[in-house]
């Protein structure tokens, strides 16, 4: 029988709040300092692209979207995405729009 989950630094905030701060951050009119995440966790890079976590996840299995692999010897790999990837990745499934004449 397994124990209690350990709460880790990482598991202390969910992927939502992540995601709120960085676009508080990224929104706020104080760029002293600016830093800007060059790499999320799976939940919030899933929030980014607008998917589902498990869509995410099947995009990467198959190897359609880069990632990194961390947590390696442990029992469980854990997985990041670059910010700049997710905006290649969706760069590179962008539509452009159709334009009418207006003549």
């Amino acid at each position: 029988m397994a124990g209690p989950k350990k709460e880790t630094a990482h598991s202390a905030l969910d992927a939502a709040q992540i995601l709120a701060r960085i676009v508080e951050h990224l929104d706020s009119d104080d760029r002293s300092g600016d830093i800007r995440p060059i790499a999320v966790p799976h939940a919030v890079a899933a929030q980014i692209v607008g998917l589902p976590a498990n869509t995410l996840t099947d995009y990467r299995n198959r190897g359609e979207i880069a990632h990194v692999v961390y947590g390696h010897g442990t029992n469980k790999q854990r997985y990041l995405y670059r910010v700049a990837d997710l905006e290649d990745w969706l760069q590179s499934r962008r539509v452009p729009a159709k334009r009418e004449a207006s003549k």
